[in-house]
């Protein structure tokens, strides 16, 4: 999406950008905007997998990008 430094973007608009446009930064915004940061959402992610019977998995950021650990 090529989200500006302290632009203000709708909610609906980033969700778009996440889903249509697979906008990476749409999902640190998001998370950001959720959680205060991209590490305290994927915190709350991690949490939340076995819970919802991810029992094996577990979330580094909130792109899905690979990360080297």
């Amino acid at each position: 999406m090529f989200v500006g430094i302290g632009a203000r973007i709708k909610v609906d608009d980033l969700l778009k950008g996440m889903l249509v446009q697979s906008g990476n930064d749409a999902c640190v915004v998001l998370a950001e905007g959720l959680a205060g940061s991209e590490d305290a959402f994927v915190a709350k992610m991690n949490d939340m997998a076995p819970k919802i019977g991810l029992k094996d998995s577990h979330f580094a950021n909130v792109t899905g990008l690979p990360d080297p650990n």
